[in-house]
């Protein structure tokens, strides 16, 4: 298949604004949940917020919620940019990238489920013992690892895809 000058510099621009979009969404992504997990973990650790309090977590929450889906809106519509030109989507969406992203996505399944079940063995260990001597009770922090598991998880993912896809 020839593909003309013209294509392919389309082709390196869409490939280029594609890697940069997903890392801008990575790093947004990990703003946006950092500050969720920190705002539950000041939750467990301050008791119950107040109405008062909510006012200062807004732009806490605010702020990396729209930047994030705004990456995540640029890179869908760097996608459909993709798919809306076929030679060009041959080249962008070929094997290798599938590849790239079916290894990707299993290595952060599996980076999840161990972020997921690491915790859970220990803290249920250590739940075990606050009914027998008189550990402190973490049975709250239940509620963190599952948002921290799936920040890890679409972050190992992208990292993975984005190092795969490397120059």
């Amino acid at each position: 298949m020839s593909v003309n000058t013209s294509t392919i510099e389309t082709i390196e621009r869409l490939d280029r604004q594609r890697s940069r979009s997903l890392a801008c969404f990575l790093g947004t992504f990990l703003f946006w949940s950092l500050c969720w997990i920190a705002i539950s973990l000041l939750h467990w650790i301050l008791g119950a917020f107040g109405p008062e309090d909510a006012l200062w977590l807004l732009p806490l929450t605010g702020i990396p919620t729209i930047l994030w889906l705004f990456f995540l809106l640029r890179y869908r519509s760097i996608q459909y940019k993709i798919k809306s030109d076929p030679e060009v989507a041959a080249v962008l969406n070929d094997e290798m990238v599938r590849y790239a992203w079916l290894r990707a996505a299993s290595l952060g399944f599996w980076s999840m489920l161990a972020v997921e079940a690491i915790p859970t063995i220990g803290l249920a260990f250590i739940n075990s013992l606050h009914a027998f001597i008189g550990t402190p009770d973490l049975s709250a922090l239940y509620g963190i690892q599952s948002p921290l598991a799936v920040t890890v998880g679409v972050s190992v993912t992208i990292c993975a895809y984005l190092h795969a896809r490397r120059d």
